[in-house]
């Protein structure tokens, strides 16, 4: 799955979630974290630091692979 970068994070983690057939507590228990707040990140309520970001997607079975492209600087 490639996430859109500008889609917010909370309904990427949530499109990970679902489409890993997974369920919040199940998530929440893997990533080490509440199942309250996967879901205040998943409304968008809350914001996580990449490393729990990184963590929850880990959790639902999908590596994190970012690529850095520098921009025109004129």
């Amino acid at each position: 799955m490639q996430i859109d970068p500008t889609a917010d994070l909370g309904s990427s983690m949530r499109r990970a979630r679902l489409a890993a057939g997974l369920g919040l507590r199940e998530v929440a228990r893997r990533a080490g974290t509440s199942h309250a707040t996967l879901n205040a990140y998943e409304t968008n309520r809350k914001v996580p630091s990449i490393h729990t970001f990184v963590r929850i997607l880990h959790a639902c079975r999908y590596t994190v692979d970012v690529s850095l492209t520098p921009t025109d600087t004129d």
